[in-house]
């Protein structure tokens, strides 16, 4: 039972995030042009990007622990199983990747980051569940679940494509508004700002790897029953 009350603890606490995000945050935009962007700009920030993938993750995980199986090596596994161990390999990088840099960025020079002006109408806990519960959820996820990662060239193709894609939604934000949605990328010429998307590909690859690494670790997941669908051991 352990699984699915976590599934949906998390699955809460991540939808009660975005509800009140779209109903209380009045983030402030550097250019008049965001406002006219869907779900209130929040599309530019890879933040946001990372806790809608972290919520359709969960999801899936609460499906699969309902209607597909945890064990070790099904025999037939069920397509939710599938998709689910295929998108946690995208999950896992990015909640590390947002963290990681957030983090980093913040303890340099919060203003390039986490403005005044963002942080008077993001409460505290809102920030922890966007910057800190992410990776926290999922690296308990990688230790408690069974995960099957896809072959590496496909899981890296999904990251690759995930990557990409935010790219050209943040680049075309600033070509159609004129600014930047993060403070720090001002500060860049063009160069610097295609090295600085380099390191953070690059960043999220190698945390590719090691969570693909991580979910062949033995650990409490080997306890016969614990996460629901389990009859053995390894």
């Amino acid at each position: 039972m352990f699984l699915p009350l976590y599934h949906a603890t998390v699955i809460a606490v991540n939808s009660y995030t975005i509800w009140y995000d779209q109903k209380y945050m009045e983030i402030p935009f550097p250019a008049e042009g965001y406002k006219e962007v869907p779900l209130r700009a929040r599309i530019a920030f890879c933040t946001f990007w990372c806790l809608y993938l972290q919520t359709f993750y969960f999801i899936l995980s609460l499906l699969n622990d309902v209607f597909g199986t945890n064990d070790a090596s099904p025999r037939k596994k069920p397509f939710i199983r599938t998709l689910k161990d295929h998108i946690f390999s995208l999950a896992f990088p990015v909640a590390l990747n947002v963290t990681i840099t957030f983090w980093t960025v913040y303890f340099y020079k919060k203003e390039l980051v986490f403005p005044d002006y963002v942080a008077n109408v993001v409460p505290f806990w809102g920030n922890m569940v966007l910057h800190v519960t992410n990776s926290v959820f999922i690296l308990i996820e990688v230790f408690v679940s069974r995960i099957t990662y896809p072959t590496r060239p496909v899981g890296l193709a999904l990251a690759l494509v995930f990557n990409v894609s935010y790219l050209y939604c943040l680049v075309t934000l600033r070509l159609r508004t004129g600014a930047w949605i993060y403070p720090l990328l001002e500060l860049f010429d063009v160069p610097t700002t295609a090295v600085c998307f380099v390191i953070t590909m690059l960043l999220g690859l190698s945390l590719y790897v090691l969570g693909e690494k991580l979910s062949s670790v033995p650990s409490v997941k080997q306890v016969n029953g614990f996460n629901g669908s389990i009859k053995k051991k390894y």
